[in-house]
């Protein structure tokens, strides 16, 4: 799933496979409905939580890359 993009994706990513607006994107991630890590204030989004995001999994199968 998602085979053109990179293993660590940003918010351009996730509007581009979502659909979704910057705004709704940055909501998912403030909120941590798909778990995250930060470098400054880029968000970094590792795209196996994403998958598991969009497969409604809770928990993403590394814990201690991403904030909780």
């Amino acid at each position: 799933m998602f085979t053109g993009y990179p293993d660590i994706l940003n918010t351009q990513h996730l509007q581009d496979m979502l659909g979704l607006s910057k705004n709704s994107i940055l909501d998912l991630l403030k909120n941590n409905h798909i778990k995250h890590f930060r470098k400054g204030r880029k968000y970094l989004i590792p795209k196996i939580c994403v998958v598991e995001y969009i497969s409604n999994q809770t928990s993403c199968a590394y814990p201690d890359l991403v904030r909780q």
